[in-house]
């Protein structure tokens, strides 16, 4: 990193650290692998700066959202079982970006998801199948799966903004903060010049 511009540098990236540790807090907690992968690099060429956010691949879902496919629960009449039963949904996620504009999620379902993928997601959250008052047996994990994926497939998943919120919130502040840190680093500069 150059030495040109040491107040510039040093301000940049403690304000990429105050990003990441406020999207941290925010980060969804089924593991904490996605909090803990947050990264922040500051990467500079010829006096050009690029902050550059890291973090694991499904970071950007849980921020945007994912659109389901859409459609209507089976009607109860029609033996739905569902809280959701004869509803319909158009799938359609929609999140804040780091300007604070909504928009439509970037990504969707083409189809279900599989259920085998909400295996661990079930016993992490304790979910625990109900008795069918028909047969008095509980419900199996199996098909508490296949519920969460049914439903996730038509309803989407719902944007968090756990990232993409402290970043606006901070880049709301960052044209001051930062013409205060330039000017400093330009007074440096013009002092090591007349030394």
């Amino acid at each position: 990193m150059s030495n040109e511009l040491p107040e510039l540098s040093r301000f940049l990236t403690s304000w990429g650290k105050t990003v990441v540790r406020e999207a941290r807090d925010n980060a969804p907690r089924a593991s904490g692998k996605l909090a803990n992968s947050l990264k922040v690099r500051l990467l500079e060429d010829n006096n050009n700066y690029t902050i550059q956010f890291e973090m694991l691949y499904y970071g950007d879902f849980q921020d945007k959202g994912v659109s389901g496919t859409g459609g209507k629960f089976k009607d109860k009449s029609k033996g739905g079982t569902s809280k959701y039963a004869g509803k319909s949904f158009s799938g359609i996620q929609r999140y804040k970006d780091e300007y604070f504009v909504e928009r439509i999620s970037p990504y969707e379902f083409k189809s279900k998801p599989p259920s085998k993928a909400f295996n661990k997601w079930v016993i992490r959250k304790g979910l625990k199948g109900v008795r069918n008052p028909r047969t008095g047996r509980f419900t199996p994990r199996k098909s508490l799966m296949f519920a969460v994926a049914h439903t996730i497939g038509i309803k989407g998943l719902k944007s968090s903004s756990w990232f993409s919120e402290p970043l606006g919130e901070n880049l709301k502040t960052l044209p001051v903060d930062f013409a205060m840190k330039f000017e400093l680093s330009l007074v440096e500069m013009m002092n090591k010049i007349e030394k």
